[in-house]
């Protein structure tokens, strides 16, 4: 085995290691002490009660369930939702295609083998643009999803190991080799436009406006200027504290899934000066992460997906978790749901609420309502 070959079998080896009416009988069980001193006393009682019991329900592990699921052949690595249907990269059993119109009930629509390990995907104007490590980006047409064919190839220099589209360009972290930019303007000839050489390896990455960003692995987050696709340059870098894997963008931050750091929280609204805001440290190995709305949903290897309040980026709290039997390796959302590749698990579909319902845990406005609602009816019985 040479140097690169050596290289890369540890480069993959470390991919793949890596109640509410109980309260309210509580409230109309309560007797009633007509005394004037005890009423008071009551009130703030039942009060802190319905606070604990609500904080309680808030705090708790594993207490989101998923909707459905669907058992592909090999490791599910990554995924992408669009219409009706998920995109997932299987490993070694190349691109499954799922049919998610029945989120409870996920069926099988397609498949392609792919000629090497997949372990990501993008999709754009009817195609799947596949991370296909050493055979490195494929495109597949999926105008039909029964019937996905291939129809164009590039063959990067390093691992392909993540990618996004943007603008008829599909953006490659192309492990080793840094950042490939190909232009995909015609799916049939896919042509290298620009390349940037990382000094780390190039796990995943997300692209906003002029700016792709790149979880470096080991040496935090990178931000290349890919305002001109032929010539991407440096903006800015943050080291973080462990394996940067996963990243995602929301306004002016970016949320990178460090391994056993956790989530961290950048402010990019200067890309040539990262800063650091935040941080939350979880349970288990950060490895993909999405963002929606005020929620971060982090791919959590073993321990499932932590669901993490990010309404205030500066102070991270948590909203819940889901349980797994597989290994969560990527995260999307879609809709009214969440979408996991996780691994030996395959797919997994996971209902999230709307801002307002947060999550299905009762808001604190909820907790003060029923709080205050005890006391007014402790003050009418005097």
């Amino acid at each position: 085995m040479d140097a690169s070959q050596g290289r890369r079998a540890t480069l993959l080896q470390q991919r793949r290691d890596i109640d509410s009416q109980d309260a309210e009988q509580s409230l109309t069980a309560t007797p009633i002490d007509p005394r004037p001193h005890l009423i008071l006393a009551t009130g703030i009682i039942l009060t802190l009660l319905v606070l604990w019991l609500v904080l309680d329900y808030t705090s708790g592990t594993d207490d989101l369930e998923w909707a459905g699921s669907y058992n592909t052949e090999g490791p599910a690595s990554g995924v992408e939702v669009a219409g009706d249907y998920a995109y997932v990269a299987d490993g070694a059993f190349g691109l499954k295609i799922i049919d998610v119109s029945s989120p409870n009930n996920p069926q099988f629509a397609g498949e392609y083998r792919t000629n090497d390990v997949a372990y990501d995907v993008a999709t754009a104007g009817g195609y799947a643009y596949v991370a296909c490590e050493d055979a490195g980006l494929v495109v597949i047409d999926v105008s039909n999803p029964t019937n996905p064919q291939e129809v164009g190839s590039y063959d990067t220099t390093g691992d392909a190991f993540g990618v996004e589209t943007s603008s008829g360009y599909a953006y490659v972290a192309d492990g080793p080799a840094g950042l490939a930019v190909i232009d995909v303007s015609n799916p049939a000839s896919p042509q290298l436009a620009g390349s940037y050489d990382t000094e780390g390896d190039a796990w995943s990455l997300a692209i906003a406006g002029d700016y792709a960003y790149i979880a470096e692995k080991d040496k935090g987050l990178l931000v290349i200027d890919v305002s001109d696709p032929a010539n991407p340059l440096k903006a800015g870098s943050y080291d973080t504290d462990d394996y940067a894997l996963g990243i995602a963008i929301a306004g002016s931050y970016a949320y990178v899934a460090d391994y056993r750091a956790g989530m961290v929280v950048i402010d990019i609204s200067d890309p040539t000066n990262l800063r650091e805001v935040s941080s939350y440290n979880i349970d288990g190995y950060a490895i993909g992460i999405a963002v929606s709305g005020s929620y971060a949903y982090v791919a959590n290897y073993r321990a499932g997906v932590a669901v993490i309040d990010i309404s205030d980026p500066k102070n991270p709290k948590s909203a819940g978790s889901y349980g797994n039997e597989g290994y969560a390796l990527d995260v999307t959302v879609a809709g009214d749901h969440i979408y996991v590749a996780d691994g030996t698990g395959g797919l997994l579909v996971g209902n999230f609420m709307s801002e307002g319902d947060g999550l299905g845990i009762p808001a604190p406005s909820l907790a003060a309502a029923v709080g205050a609602v005890a006391v007014i009816a402790l003050r009418r019985r005097r």
